[in-house]
């Protein structure tokens, strides 16, 4: 059965969306700084915003997939292995817990980011890549 992982979506959607209010408030900053400098009405330095700002488009869009990524949509745990559904709906089939370690690396309190407490979790099996993963605390079982 899988369960929803509310507080770990919570606290990466959250995270991703300060990293993109400070990204444009800096963005915002540098354009007013240089629109106030002597040059900054040339034809030339606006062609050149332009590309900063594309550079500041793309660094906010990677940087928000980047933060929102490790905190699976569901997690599930049954008799077949441990299964998670990623963000983007993809499924991820492993072991069962036996033979997939669970390791807490950092346990985030409730607050402004989450309403609940998220364990930061690294999963790890015979064959398989060492993945790290933000999710509710309970819903996975985990040694520290």
């Amino acid at each position: 059965m899988l369960r929803p992982n509310v507080a770990g979506r919570q606290r990466t959607g959250r995270l991703a969306l300060l990293y993109l209010v400070t990204l444009t408030l800096l963005y915002a900053g540098f354009l007013a700084f240089d629109l106030a400098s002597a040059g900054g009405a040339r034809p030339g330095v606006r062609s050149d915003l332009l590309i900063f700002g594309l550079v500041a488009v793309v660094l906010g869009a990677g940087g928000a997939i980047y933060s929102i990524a490790p905190a699976p949509r569901a997690v599930g745990i049954g008799p077949q292995g441990l299964v998670l559904v990623d963000r983007f709906g993809r499924r991820s089939d492993w072991p069962p817990l036996g033979v997939t370690s669970v390791r807490v690396v950092r346990r985030h309190p409730a607050g402004k980011l989450a309403r609940a407490p998220v364990e930061s979790v690294e999963l790890s099996a015979p064959g398989r890549r060492t993945v790290g993963c933000l999710v509710e605390e309970g819903l996975l079982p985990s040694s520290r």
